[in-house]
């Protein structure tokens, strides 16, 4: 399962100290949220927690919704605050609070500019708190307009990554990879202002 092979970035996320009292997460595209229910797993329940998801309106987003409701209902986590954005496809969600902690995975592929994407996230984030991501290349060859990977999203790979330099830290890998390489995560720590 998805989210245990990638625990360690939670671990990673603890070791920086972000998860602590008034600590918010964003699971960006969030599908069934499996991110932002494992995060539950690290808090204390009486700890004041903000979780936003964002997805597009679907079966799966309106599940995640289900999903978090119920869990802090039956485990009594009573200072969780739980934030639900829709994405629309010609705009980006607006976060009211800023966010010490992002994870999106095998999402930005598909949206139309990854650029904007990540902007948007890098608006509301502090100097030190974190976005995890991955830029899955799921088309064999670059010019395979048939797969899922939108054609406007891999244009936008090489200046995504440009931008990520410029305004955060890489924290994992310890080695800059290419980011061409699509199977790799990446931990980034949002840099002084």
């Amino acid at each position: 399962n998805m989210v245990n092979h990638h625990i360690g970035y939670f671990n990673m996320v603890n070791k920086i100290g972000l998860f602590k009292e008034n600590f918010h997460f964003c699971e960006y595209g969030a599908g069934v949220a499996p991110f932002a229910t494992t995060l539950l797993n690290y808090i204390d329940k009486n700890s004041q927690i903000e979780i936003t998801i964002c997805d597009v309106n679907s079966d799966h987003f309106d599940f995640a919704k289900y999903r978090l409701n119920r869990i802090k209902n039956d485990h009594n986590f009573n200072n969780l605050k739980l934030n639900f954005l829709e994405i629309k496809p010609d705009s980006l969600p607006v976060f009211k609070n800023k966010i010490d902690a992002t994870f999106c995975f095998e999402v930005l592929e598909h949206v139309p500019s990854p650029l904007s994407v990540v902007k948007n996230i890098t608006n509301i984030k502090s100097p030190g708190s974190v976005y995890v991501e991955n830029f899955i290349k799921h088309n064999e060859l670059e010019d395979d307009d048939d797969g899922p990977d939108l054609p406007s999203a891999r244009s936008e790979r090489k200046d995504y990554y440009k931008y990520l330099h410029k305004n955060y830290n890489l924290m994992y890998p310890s080695h800059k990879e290419s980011e061409e390489n699509p199977n790799v995560t990446r931990v980034w720590q949002r840099n002084s202002l």
